[in-house]
């Protein structure tokens, strides 16, 4: 399990960006400001997520040639 980051990144830029009224402006900076190092970067767990794991082990996804959609898929962990 992916041990728990550093956010205090997060949250100053939420609230910097919640002050000057562009709520979603954080988002970019962050990844910006990260300057690559994953770290910074919460959602970054750098593997799948346990649950969609254990969901495709038991076998839920049947058929060849499926496709999904991960909205929200940050760097791409469950890829």
């Amino acid at each position: 399990m992916a041990q728990e980051k550093d956010r205090s990144l997060m949250h100053k830029l939420m609230a910097e960006a919640a002050t000057s009224g562009d709520v979603s402006g954080w988002f970019e900076k962050l990844y910006r400001g990260s300057n690559e190092n994953l770290d910074l970067v919460p959602w970054a767990d750098l593997e799948p997520n346990r649950n969609l794991v254990e969901w495709l082990r038991r076998g839920n996804v049947r058929g060849e040639g499926r496709t999904a959609l991960d909205v929200g898929c940050g760097i791409g962990d469950n890829a």
